[in-house]
């Protein structure tokens, strides 16, 4: 792995990173503006993520390691999904590790992890008990 390259990733995974939640308020805000309405600021998504990881993390009683697993596994497959595919430059590291069958197996991996997160707990609640009031 070169400098250049390791330097570019980091810079495509940066922008990948920064650039989704504005791209999501970005959409929210033209969504509003069709409607006729003024819609929430571009930067809103990142005021929420910014109240979220403030927030106690909170799991189910009855859950085992795939539940607390899960969420590192969608961040970091995303994040090798966003390394493989050349959206800021073409000299990332990772160029000839990556194809579409790569690419569409870390997502199922991600899927599957989800799916298994959202089984763990044991109820169609995640985690209800009716017992406790």
């Amino acid at each position: 792995m070169t400098g250049h390259g390791a330097f570019a990733l980091a810079v495509q995974l940066g922008i990948v990173t920064a650039g989704a939640p504005l791209l999501v308020g970005w959409m929210r805000h033209v969504r509003a503006r069709l409607e006729g309405r003024a819609g929430p600021p571009i930067v809103q998504p990142w005021r929420d993520l910014r109240k979220l990881w403030k927030k106690e993390r909170i799991a189910p009683e009855h859950t085992s390691w795939i539940f607390v697993l899960s969420p590192i596994v969608l961040v970091a497959s995303a994040l090798v999904v966003a390394g493989i595919m050349p959206l800021a430059t073409t000299a990332s590291p990772l160029d000839h590790v990556g194809d579409l069958f790569a690419v569409v197996s870390l997502f199922l991996l991600a899927t599957v992890f989800v799916a298994l997160a959202g089984l763990d707990p044991g109820s169609a609640f995640g985690g209800w008990d009716p017992a406790v009031r």
